[in-house]
């Protein structure tokens, strides 16, 4: 991890501001939702959600799912078989 040298006081509501500087390099904008993680070290993480991440991993688990319970071979043929069924998958039908 690296040390900005920024130190910011928590508020009476639990509330830190992240520097405008530190929000523009990292790409934050007011309104976007954030994860809140801790380590082992007790140090706190805080991540911009990636919910294009959460969904990949929802729909790789889905084909690992059904191919495991369906007895189908591989993404491929699970692919089809959901293109057979009328799902939408990568954006075609």
């Amino acid at each position: 991890m690296r040390a900005t040298g920024i130190v910011r006081r928590v508020d009476e509501l639990g509330r830190v501001v992240l520097p405008k500087e530190l929000r523009r390099v990292l790409g934050i904008k007011e309104g976007d939702p954030m994860e809140i993680f801790t380590d082992n070290a007790g140090e706190i993480i805080l991540k911009k959600y990636d919910n294009g991440r959460e969904v990949g991993e929802k729909i790789s688990d889905l084909i690992d799912y059904i191919k495991d319970t369906q007895g189908v071979p591989d993404q491929d043929a699970v692919l089809r078989l959901l293109n057979e069924a009328g799902v939408i998958v990568g954006g075609k039908k």
